[in-house]
């Protein structure tokens, strides 16, 4: 199994469409919300990240909701 971070902002459609996708893949992921929490927030500047969606999954990040990239990762 996969250990899955996304990173996202509330206000962000490409960030619920990011978590959908998820959801639709049946895969147990972890939301840090950006918006809620500048914990979370300082957490992607400290790694030069300042786009959400920001997913980590295992060793590889992908900024942005890019579903091949992602099917390719999960599949």
């Amino acid at each position: 199994m996969k250990n899955i971070t996304v990173y996202i902002n509330s206000n962000c459609m490409h960030c619920n469409n990011a978590i959908q996708y998820l959801l639709d893949k049946g895969v147990n992921f972890e939301v840090k919300n950006t918006y809620k929490n500048i914990t979370t927030a300082n957490e992607l500047i400290e790694q030069n990240i300042c786009g959400v969606p920001a997913f980590f999954i295992d060793k590889e990040i992908i900024i942005g909701y890019n579903k091949n990239k992602l099917d390719s990762i999960l599949n």
